[in-house]
């Protein structure tokens, strides 16, 4: 596959998507598609997730799409081969259920595609993992500054220890999520609820939105893209203390929150291309900017044939995990507007078990009370 870039030394894989904030658009010339293949093994449950699309040029958009009927597996240093589960409608595949990578051993990731194509990772050793000493939250009404909304931002700030472990080189990630209850597991928009999906009905056609409540007790999980990187090439063996990972903002003035750091321990190389891809989404731009530089991950296309593009990273990664409780309304402060209002679907539209309740199921939702939960 050959892509010409317009914009000299930016990579096809800005995944513009991902941005949290100003960005440089770059401008393409297109000639074929190219594969996507994004994610990471983990050394405990529910962090080992890889997305697989294929990109597409649609009435000139560009899309990046499921790549249907694709065959996922990770294989390690000993030859055991694991095909991952897919996450039906998505180009997301997901572990399975009690299988993780470790430490100490290697891995990488196999993608067979429908028309017999072979993509594979560089094979990577999960590091060992650095626990959390400490993990704090505050609260600040004038946390930062967000330049979208004009305005300072209520939010907790994230604070963390960590003992860095002298004499090695230790490369880490912090991102979090947050599980909180919900009572609306489906919003349909000038449209209805019915057969697990929203549909046009004559009924809905007025109707901005009609909120759908969920079957028994369900929490949403938001997974923010952002995160933040260390090396401790200048302070190995140094105890890390007080650092700030993250801000989760105060969008509610009352309800259960729990909040879950996360501390990533990445090889190198998956460090110095998440570097260099948080450089070129969230903090392109002014004067001093920096000049793109290309995106290589560790991906490539097997056997001979038609030279084919294949983009993205694949890590081993370790993973030290905790969490804590916030009752919103013991806060002292004001939080952003929150729109309370639930807009059910009028009883006289429906003629039995109606309106629907919507299941709590997806990467969005959970049924199952999530470890620290308080109320």
């Amino acid at each position: 596959m050959r892509v010409k870039l317009l914009l000299p030394g930016l990579p096809l894989l800005l995944i513009l998507m991902w941005a949290c904030a100003d960005q440089i658009d770059p401008v393409y010339q297109f000639e074929d598609g190219f594969y996507l293949v994004e994610g990471r093994i983990a050394n405990q449950d529910g962090y080992g997730k890889v997305s697989v699309s294929l990109s597409e040029l649609v009435d000139g958009v560009y899309r990046l799409n499921r790549l249907e009927g694709a065959r996922v597996s990770t294989v390690d240093d000993q030859g055991q081969t694991v095909e991952w589960e897919a996450n039906a409608g998505t180009i997301d595949y997901y572990p399975p259920e009690n299988f993780t990578g470790v430490p100490g051993r290697s891995y990488h990731i196999r993608v067979e595609t429908p028309d017999g194509k072979i993509l594979e990772s560089s094979p990577e050793t999960m590091p060992e993992p650095v626990p959390i000493a400490d993990f704090r939250i505050s609260f600040e009404q004038e946390a930062y500054f967000d330049v979208v909304r004009d305005a300072f931002i209520p939010a907790f700030r994230l604070l963390i220890d960590a003992d860095d472990p002298a004499g090695r080189d230790n490369f880490y990630q912090w991102s979090r999520r947050t599980f909180q209850l919900v009572d609306v597991c489906q919003s349909c928009y000038f449209q209805r609820y019915r057969n697990g999906q929203c549909e046009s009905h004559r009924s809905a056609r007025f109707a901005e939105r009609w909120d759908y409540l969920c079957e028994g007790q369900c929490w949403g999980v938001s997974n923010p893209l952002d995160f933040q990187l260390f090396s401790d090439q200048f302070s190995q063996g140094l105890p890390i203390r007080d650092l700030l990972v993250g801000y989760e903002d105060f969008d509610r003035p009352n309800g259960g929150l729990l909040i879950e750091v996360s501390q990533l321990q990445l090889s190198r190389e998956n460090y110095e291309y998440n570097s260099l891809l948080k450089q070129l989404t969230t903090e392109s731009g002014g004067l001093n900017a920096a000049i793109p530089s290309a995106l290589v991950g560790n991906m490539r296309e097997l056997g001979a044939g038609e030279e084919l593009t294949v983009l993205g990273y694949f890590g081993a990664v370790s993973v030290a995990a905790e969490r804590r409780f916030i009752d919103r309304a013991t806060v002292d402060g004001v939080s952003l507007p929150f729109d309370r209002d639930i807009r059910l679907e009028p009883a006289p539209d429906c003629v039995m078990d109606c309106p629907p309740l919507a299941p709590c199921s997806g990467p969005r939702w959970t049924s199952t009370e999530p470890e620290g939960w308080e109320e």
